[in-house]
């Protein structure tokens, strides 16, 4: 099948994606099968972007079954008068069993510290921005939602700039990046291209949203703001 510019980017978004670890396998299917609309022309997309490989690797884990190195163990018994050295092996054994215990504890702490925020967020408390959620009526009297943001200290007119939040929905990124904007002495303002299917809070399954993808094209030939709507 031939896919639109739109298709083809969201395709390759997921891919990059999934490679990435973001995605699961499943859901990577799920998604290239709304665009597609079939599963064979979805399974031939995914083989030629690459991504028919990665499930057969866990077959090499059955290689594991190697330590057969444990028939080594029926040589000790040959001692029995040494029946009294596993007693003293049972004494060292105590002090390494506290050695275990300790590394599981160090690791889980440096799991949290993996999570950072780009120095360059702005928190939507910020005292100098005023941020809101805003709506307005398209073209068609639909209720567009957005979110708009701008210097406190600046009045009047602004220049605009509108963020596209693509394919994932007005998430809280894309409303970091409209404050980002304002910080820069725009008004910025991020639509919600899924206004008309209750807005991305009402999303609740990620893979909805490239299901929705012909509605969204749709409804942005509609959306054509008129200026007096963002103030």
């Amino acid at each position: 099948m031939t896919l639109n510019a739109l298709q083809a980017y969201m395709v390759h978004e997921y891919v990059a994606d999934y490679k990435a670890g973001y995605l699961s396998r499943r859901d990577l299917i799920r998604r290239v099968l709304n665009i597609c609309g079939g599963l064979g022309s979805a399974a031939t997309l995914l083989v030629t972007l690459g991504c028919s490989q990665p499930a057969a690797q866990p077959t090499a884990a059955p290689a594991a079954p190697k330590p057969t190195a444990a028939p080594a163990a029926p040589s000790p018994p040959a001692s029995p008068a040494t029946a009294a050295s596993p007693a003293a092996a049972a004494s060292p054994s105590p002090g390494a069993a506290a050695k275990p215990a300790a590394s599981p504890a160090a690791s889980p702490a440096a799991s949290p510290s993996a999570v950072a925020r780009s120095p360059l967020s702005v928190p939507a408390n910020d005292p100098s921005i005023d941020g809101q959620d805003i709506t307005f009526s398209g073209a068609d009297g639909a209720t567009i939602m957005a979110y708009q943001a701008r210097l406190k200290s600046n009045t009047g007119p602004l220049p605009l700039v509108l963020v596209c939040h693509e394919n994932r929905g007005l998430t809280e990124h894309i409303r970091d990046v409209v404050r980002r904007f304002a910080k820069e002495g725009f008004i910025a303002c991020g639509v919600d291209l899924v206004s008309r299917q209750g807005g991305t809070a009402r999303i609740t399954d990620p893979n909805q949203f490239s299901a929705l993808r012909f509605r969204i094209s749709g409804g942005l030939l509609q959306d054509q703001a008129r200026p007096g709507e963002l103030r």
